[in-house]
């Protein structure tokens, strides 16, 4: 079946320099973009200890993108599946499960507290400074989900200069008539941007995106709007403190189903089967900064999810809602030019109340996690800790993971790394409790399922490279890494006690080993400082 997507798309920019500036960057660019995601500081790429890739925000603005999964899978060695993240293939793929990738957005996890889900179609594409991925196990600073590695979502720096921008974007799909359930002409349209600007003490952004897709697909749509905003105050009796209140809101309407008709009818659902869901999500978050000799920060959030199910059976009631509570402080301080130190304590509290989970749930995640860094003479050390502990409706668990990783300049832009990372990973409540029937398909409950870890090793070298007198810069990235994940967690298709269905278990240990190689580049010039 061949579904052609026809799209336009107009994009208004209201900054008086939409390029981003290049001159305080070395010879090796890539190089020496700045990255927080390995030690949650300040630090250059060519640095990192870890396997470690950024997108640059062209490839998200230039491009049409209504969903952040779509920006985010250009990044080598990222597959998203219906919203499910796998980095190297160290995540497998199994619909329902909670994600193994931590994704955050300026270091603020972005995990529904009851299913452990990524909300893609929540998280802001408009006004995005970079994204980092961690192709490495990052539960030492980032926790549990990020057994597979972390990706940071950055917010462009707000400056005095007003920015802004705005883009719009329409299209309809052209169905073969052989394949078309309606006389209708599906049409896909949006409109998103958003706005910045630092007023005197006070930094303010907002964020909108707008989008109706009636899809291809029988029954299957989204419309939803969403709208962000960052404000900050910086007190003059203060100038070390910084004070934040961020937050995003957003409500849809959406259709969809879980199996199809037949092969040669895949846009069609078996016995016409929908789900219909209207939801909505809010988050807001209360932030501190301190930057002393002693960094601090104190960052809090609220996050509420609701889902209100239609799936044409008044018996099964599919409903749900999860809040979601994170608190973390985080300090940071270097001493004698050689060491940086970093450490932390977080604390999690989710409760939900759902038919879907079998009634009402809480759980509560208490850590707290130390990292120590050595720079000197060409040589990079990172040596870090974390515990975790877990109890939801009274089961505990509780591990201490570790990390270890180096980094050696061997030339003007060669450096090589080898690093060390575990991972522990926790059901989430949608795992263990999760008890429905949807389109044909049972799903059944374990509540004995165990926490997964895992074990992840890479060795790999950066190489910078440069042309033309430096106007065409890029590098290549040669790692090999081994994932080794233990109490691997897989939906399961079974008979069981007489029901047929699937339901999560344990699985033998995974294996997922290779190597990768990656590379990028630009061309920059006076006339067009970044573009590629």
């Amino acid at each position: 079946m061949k579904i052609i997507s026809v799209a336009i798309a107009f994009t208004l920019c209201l900054s008086a320099e939409a390029q981003t500036d290049t001159s305080k960057f070395s010879n090796f660019d890539y190089l020496e973009a700045v990255v927080i995601s390995t030690d949650k500081g300040e630090t250059s790429l060519k640095e990192s200890t870890v396997g470690m890739s950024i997108l640059r925000p062209y490839l998200v603005e230039n491009k049409i993108t209504i969903n952040a999964s779509t920006a985010i899978e250009q990044v080598p060695g990222v597959v998203i599946n219906d919203d499910q993240v796998n980095i190297r293939s160290g995540s497998g793929w199994s619909y329902g499960a909670g994600s193994r990738v931590m994704v955050t957005i300026d270091g603020m996890p972005m995990i529904t507290g009851d299913a452990g889900s990524v909300p893609f179609s929540f998280l802001p594409t408009e006004g995005i400074g970079s994204i980092e991925v961690i192709k490495n196990a990052g539960s030492v600073l980032y926790g549990s989900s990020a057994v597979n590695g972390a990706i940071n979502m950055r917010s462009a720096p707000i400056t005095s200069k007003p920015e802004g921008q705005i883009s719009m974007f329409g299209g309809y799909y052209d169905i073969p008539d052989r394949y078309r359930f309606s006389n209708k002409t599906s049409y896909s349209y949006g409109l998103h941007g958003f706005y910045r600007e630092k007023i005197k003490e006070h930094s303010i952004a907002v964020t909108w995106n707008q989008v109706n897709d009636d899809s291809y697909r029988f029954g299957d749509f989204d419309n939803r709007l969403r709208m962000g905003w960052r404000y900050g105050y910086q007190p003059k009796k203060f100038p070390k403190m910084s004070i934040w209140l961020n937050g995003n809101i957003q409500r849809g309407e959406s259709g969809s189903f879980l199996l199809w008709q037949i092969d040669s009818l895949p846009h069609r659902s078996l016995n016409d089967a929908v789900t219909k869901n209207t939801g909505s999500r809010f988050y807001v978050d209360p932030i501190i900064h301190w930057k002393g000799n002693w960094k601090h920060t104190l960052q809090n959030r609220f996050f509420r999810v609701k889902n209100d199910i239609n799936n044409g059976d008044p018996n099964n009631n599919q409903d749900n809602q999860s809040d979601y509570y994170f608190s973390e402080w985080r300090s940071s301080r270097s001493f004698k030019k050689y060491w940086t130190y970093t450490g932390g304590l977080v604390n999690t509290y989710t409760v939900t109340n759902s038919p879907l989970f079998q009634g009402s749930h809480t759980a509560r995640n208490h850590a707290t996690y130390s990292q120590i860094k050595y720079k000197s003479s060409g040589w990079i050390g990172e040596l870090g800790a974390r515990y975790e502990y877990f109890n939801l409706d009274g089961k505990i668990r509780s591990k201490p993971v570790f990390r270890a990783g180096i980094n050696k300049q061997l030339g003007r832009a060669t450096f090589i790394r080898a690093s060390y990372g575990e991972g522990f990973r926790f059901p989430s409540m949608a795992e263990l409790f999760t008890s429905t029937s949807t389109g044909g398909v049972t799903v059944l409950p374990n509540d004995q399922l165990e926490p997964e870890s895992s074990q992840n090793i890479e060795i790999g070298v950066k190489q910078g490279w440069r042309l033309n007198q430096g106007k065409v810069r890029g590098y290549v990235d040669v790692s090999g890494f081994s994932l080794n994940v233990q109490n691997l967690m897989e939906y399961t298709f079974y008979i069981w006690n007489g029901v047929a269905g699937f339901k999560p278990l344990n699985i033998s240990p995974a294996i997922s080993r290779g190597f990768e190689i990656e590379s990028g580049g630009q061309w920059a010039s006076n006339e067009h400082k970044l573009k590629w």
